[in-house]
């Protein structure tokens, strides 16, 4: 909904203008840890704009949600990529060891899909406010000498 690389926010309003190359928003989960990290390459005279950008993207996330629509298509585009995935043994083999290296639990594929069928704009609205996307750390590589955070 965020920061797919097709059809999310990030792409609307970064991407599809020509504002940045490429923006994404990830997760690295940990046991016990874990970051959510944005990514952003794009001409140095559209940093600051672009970070301004992705804030505000952010702070509407956090402040106004995101719409059933975005999580209906959300819901679609994972769990087609739930099916797809599973159609070679490396990609289904991979999910399965995942769930019991980090949980020691075995999930189908129907439970791994009903899992994202169950997700409501409730549950999305308690992530956020209880991990705010605004609270970052902003790093910078390139041929600029200073970029600065965007304040919200």
């Amino acid at each position: 909904m965020i920061g797919d690389d097709s059809g999310s926010r990030f792409y609307w309003e970064l991407i599809d203008p020509g504002h940045a190359e490429h923006a994404s928003l990830c997760h690295c989960d940990f046991e016990g840890a874990g970051v959510m990290m944005t990514y952003m390459s794009c001409d140095p005279a559209e940093a600051a704009d672009n970070l301004r950008r992705i804030r505000d993207i952010y702070h509407r996330v956090e402040t106004d949600g995101v719409t059933e629509s975005e999580l209906q298509q959300a819901k679609n585009k994972v769990r087609s990529r739930v099916v797809i995935s599973s159609e070679r043994p490396r990609g289904r083999l991979f999910s399965v060891g995942a769930d019991w290296l980090g949980r020691r639990e075995y999930n189908s594929m129907q439970k791994d899909l009903d899992d994202v069928s169950a997700i409501t704009l409730e549950d999305l609205r308690a992530v956020a406010k209880k991990y705010p996307l605004t609270r970052c750390t902003t790093l910078a590589v390139g041929p600029l000498s200073k970029v600065a955070s965007p304040v919200a």
